[in-house]
């Protein structure tokens, strides 16, 4: 009989599991007896039968499977090994039932007899349970489950997993199974769902550090992230809301003080789709919640939405099967709510147009918003304006662009009476040139474009400017495109942002090109020991074999006058980057994954006193590097040895002059 198995319960017991949580409801005995953690890379002494359990243990999520988060550690039992049509049987040796409670963490599929653990004495089954979910909307989430078996004391039992479904969630997921004498019960509301029907919804607390976690970028708590989708600052606070959700994409919201410190607040935006449980209440339009922007608004403006004259943040996204939307809150975050009128342009059955990015244009008085949409065939950017937020013309197409526009002013080179106006996509291409508030010109002239050269930058968005404390335009994107991101096999989240950069303009072999510069709050982060060199001959030995870092902020500037190497070589723990002198190209792994820049190593040139510098940022599962000003940007998901905090610099061939180097190590954002 399965006694308990809520999502409730179930947060409470991770916590629990990972020392983060203790009450007197649910403690972790010193007493219990582990029967199985499956953190091994094989299964020991327990049977295997079929192809569905593989050899061993599965490192979280397998090829083709949503997010599996929920379980402890770093491995559980996951038949999804060839996907739901394989079966199989996972048994162990026998075993004496010693204590009151067997519990155990489950997820998978819901059939009876089909995916399921059972509890076997004498040849019979005594006990069984199963997975939540039966169809495409569920979640790979392990919940808490137990039996009471204190009448079975003293007998010998054996478990069997069981995998014999072929269809649709054909699959079962187990871990940490345990003897126990005490009985869990739901300590109230772990999920500090608040008393507003449409506040956040907070899944449990991840400890944010697991192997890959990265320590200074922002990651959510649990489950997948992806797109950037509204920043607004108001009051001291800078709000984001992101993509959230592998099966369903909803609004995940955070905010912080000082763009480096994040507080992950949970899901505000939740669609009718989703899949997270009943007390997640259903507060936007649409079946999932894809890409948008955000702006601040107060007065008229406001009341129209909101019905209240306040300060309101406003959400625009793209509400699938519905159209452009509208979410709001006049509470700085707290509670978010649906405009009773949506879809306020764009109505759509799927989910073109999309990803709205709302401007506010001077001039004229007027909002702007830029949409991708198709006309005529051709992909490409629409361009709409309004007064209100909610009536919406159509100005103008822009054959350019795929997916997640952004429209942002910057003074070319720093000259505020030389203002030009940038558009780019998701994969960070751009147009440089004139905007008149209806059509944009493009006066650069020039194809492909990328501000990130690197395979993981995609859907990058700016902080709507206007009440900024400067006047400035402050981008995070998501780390990746579509690249098998660190974080799926690797623990219980997937995916990141990227570290805040500021964005500029400047004049680059007579064009104009966007350049990226990490925020100077970095520097908050800046801990112990500074390293430098200065002057210093690289050759074939590692100037760096004494330093251990895996998570820095590292500026090297090296003369090319004179230099007799051919490459430099820049290694951090087990991962390589090569910079071909000749050629000006950096060679590294990975590099032909970007799948809208060019597939060759990118260039990277030296300035016009042949100085080359460069700036990286290392986390544990990252490194994004700038150079020429900004100029060049590489951003890359990288799966560094998490055993290892060495770092390389070398040349081949000869030696290189190292004018300078500083290197700060960075401490976790995370408390």
């Amino acid at each position: 009989m399965l006694l308990w198995s809520t999502t409730a319960s179930r947060a409470v017991y991770l916590l629990c599991l990972l020392g983060l949580w203790a009450t007197p409801a649910l403690v972790c005995a010193d007493d219990d007896l582990l029967i199985n953690d499956f953190e091994a890379l094989n299964y020991g002494d327990w049977t295997v039968e079929g192809q569905a359990f593989g050899s061993g243990p599965a490192a979280g999520t397998l090829p083709g499977q949503m997010l599996v988060s929920g379980f402890k550690g770093r491995r559980l039992v996951n038949s999804f090994h060839g996907g739901d049509q394989s079966t199989g049987q996972l048994t162990s040796p026998g075993f004496k039932i010693q204590r009151d409670y067997l519990t155990f963490l489950i997820g998978g599929g819901g059939y009876e007899g089909q995916t399921c653990i059972n509890l076997v004495i004498d040849g019979k089954i005594v006990a069984t349970a199963t997975g939540p979910n039966t169809d495409s909307g569920g979640s790979e989430l392990l919940q808490l489950a137990f039996w009471e078996v204190a009448q079975f004391k003293g007998n010998t039992a054996v478990i069997q997993i069981v995998d014999r479904a072929t269809g649709g969630w054909g699959h079962i997921t187990v871990d940490q199974i345990v003897q126990t004498d005490t009985k869990p019960e739901p300590p109230g509301d772990p999920w500090n769902i608040r008393s507003a029907s449409a506040a956040p919804f907070v899944p449990f607390t991840q400890p944010y550090r697991e192997d890959w976690r990265p320590q200074f970028h922002f990651s959510p708590r649990v489950e997948w992230m992806n797109d950037i989708n509204a920043l607004v600052y108001q009051d001291g606070v800078y709000h984001m809301l992101y993509q959230w959700g592998k099966a369903i994409r909803h609004g995940g919201y955070a905010t912080s003080r000082d763009l480096v410190h994040w507080e992950d607040k949970g899901v505000a935006l939740v669609p009718q789709g989703t899949f997270l449980p009943a007390a997640a209440v259903r507060n936007v339009s649409g079946h999932q919640v894809y890409s948008g922007s955000g702006v601040l608004v107060s007065g008229e403006t406001a009341r129209r939405i909101t019905g209240s004259v306040q300060p309101a943040l406003i959400a625009f996204y793209t509400g699938t099967k519905v159209g452009t939307c509208i979410a709001w809150s006049n509470d700085q975050g707290q509670t978010w709510h649906n405009y009773r009128e949506n879809p306020v342009a764009h109505p759509t059955d799927d989910a073109t147009p999309r990803d709205p990015c709302v401007i506010w244009y001077e001039p004229t008085k007027t909002w702007v918003l830029g949409i991708y949409e198709q006309q005529n065939g051709q992909n490409g950017t629409g361009l709409y304006g309004s007064q209100d937020l909610i009536q919406w013309e159509k100005l103008s197409f822009l054959d350019f662009g795929f997916e997640c526009p952004d429209i942002l002013e910057l003074p070319l080179d720093g000259n505020p009476d030389q203002m030009k106006w940038v558009i780019y996509d998701a994969a960070g291409e751009y147009l440089v040139g004139r905007f008149d508030g209806r059509t944009f010109t493009d006066e650069n002239r020039v194809d492909d474009l990328f501000m990130d050269v690197g395979p993981d930058f995609y859907a990058g968005q700016t902080f709507f400017p206007h009440n900024l404390p400067e006047k400035k335009y402050i981008q995070i994107a998501w780390m990746d495109e579509w690249n098998d991101g660190i974080g799926e096999e690797k623990g219980g989240w997937e995916r990141n942002a990227t570290f805040p950069v500021e964005l500029g303009l400047v004049t680059r072999e007579g064009k104009m090109r966007v350049t990226r510069t990490p925020i100077a709050a970095i520097e908050k982060l800046y801990t112990g020991e500074t390293i430098t060199l200065e002057n210093v001959a690289v050759g074939p030995q590692n100037v760096l074999a004494d330093v251990r870092s895996k998570t820095f902020d590292a500026t090297m500037v090296f003369d090319l006058n004179g230099v007799t190497a051919e490459e430099i070589v820049f290694r951090i723990t087990d991962v390589t980057y090569r910079y071909n002198i000749a050629e000006q190209r950096l060679h590294y792994d990975g590099m032909e994954k970007n799948k809208f820049g060019s597939p060759l190593p990118p260039v990277l040139k030296a300035d016009a006193n042949n100085k080359l510098t460069l700036r990286v940022l290392v986390d544990w599962s990252s490194i994004e590097m700038f150079s020429d000003g900004g100029v060049f940007s590489l951003t890359q998901h990288v799966g560094f040895d998490p055993n290892d905090q060495s770092i390389g610099l070398s040349a081949t061939g000869g030696a290189v002059k190292l004018e300078s180097l500083v290197l700060n190590p960075i401490q976790s954002i995370w408390k």
